[in-house]
């Protein structure tokens, strides 16, 4: 399973994503990126000859299908994880977070 090591996102195929922040996002596009960017998996439109829109998938890392489903299934193990911890502490204990590595 994907897991944050100083701040690397590492991907069990042995892919690692370089992050600048701690903050990976899904966008409502389903593009992902740091914060509100895509710039680890999305889209860019630009506009071309004739007006025309020039659409070009962003993928600098060269994830496959499996690394992109992991970074889905961590995500989704995130909000398991808080879902528990707020049944189990509430919301107004600060052991609701987990130490940050």
């Amino acid at each position: 399973m994907a897991q944050f090591k100083r701040k690397s996102l590492m991907l069990s195929s042995g892919k690692q994503i370089k992050m600048t922040g701690t903050a990976l996002c899904i966008l409502p596009s389903l593009e992902i990126g740091e914060g509100f960017t895509n710039n680890i998996f999305g889209v860019n439109e630009a506009i071309g000859e004739n007006q025309k829109a020039i659409v070009t998938l962003t993928n600098p890392y060269q994830l496959s299908p499996a690394d992109v489903q992991e970074i889905a299934l961590l995500h989704i193990r995130y909000w398991l994880d808080l879902i528990d911890a707020v049944g189990e502490f509430g919301t107004k204990d600060a052991t609701i977070f987990r130490k940050k590595e």
